[in-house]
């Protein structure tokens, strides 16, 4: 499987990328297993002034500069086509090379795992809204409390006086 983009190449071969980067301010080949990108991204920093630096950046955090680029667009290009011959390898379509590791593209996995993350999120804010704005479940259902009146009580206390439960209830 191979990429091209006018002096540029990305292909990968026996478990291998290999760049032909003759775009870059100093023209080189670049090699690395797949098994090394596994963990790591590509990624593009920097500016018109500087350069374009194209660098692969580990998992852990370091970093290491492939090729600097004059041109936004063309490191874009680059990486564009190790994505494609990256996702490629993932899918299984390399071809002859019968035995190529399988890998994910820089990012996709992390994105869908972020993407159920916050779906397992809203689906738990979501049952929190409701459990909290429903009204409390009491356990006792059609229950009502009626306060004594003086006719109710009778003769055994006027309104405010004391009355015992059992001259209230015989009094009902």
């Amino acid at each position: 499987m191979t990429a091209q983009n006018s002096a540029t190449v990305v292909k990968i071969v026996d478990g291998v990328m290999v760049m032909s980067l003759m775009e870059a301010r100093k023209p080189l080949v670049w090699r690395i297993e797949v098994d090394k990108i596994n963990a790591a991204s590509l990624e593009i920093e920097g500016d018109d002034e500087a350069g374009y630096t194209l660098k692969l950046v580990e998992a852990g955090g370091a970093s290491q500069d492939v090729a600097v680029f004059d041109a936004m667009d063309d490191a874009k290009a680059v990486l564009a086509q190790a994505t494609q011959e990256l996702l490629g390898v993932s899918s299984g379509a390399v071809g002859s090379s019968c035995c190529a590791p399988r890998v994910h593209a820089a990012g996709s996995s992390g994105k869908m795992h972020g993407f159920f993350a916050a779906l397992t999120a809203l689906i738990v804010l979501v049952v929190l809204v409701v459990a909290f704005a429903s009204p409390p479940k009491t356990g006792v259902n059609n229950v009502s409390v009626v306060a004594p009146t003086a006719s109710s009580v009778g003769s055994a206390g006027g309104q405010g006086e004391a009355v015992s439960a059992d001259d209230f209830l015989n009094n009902r």
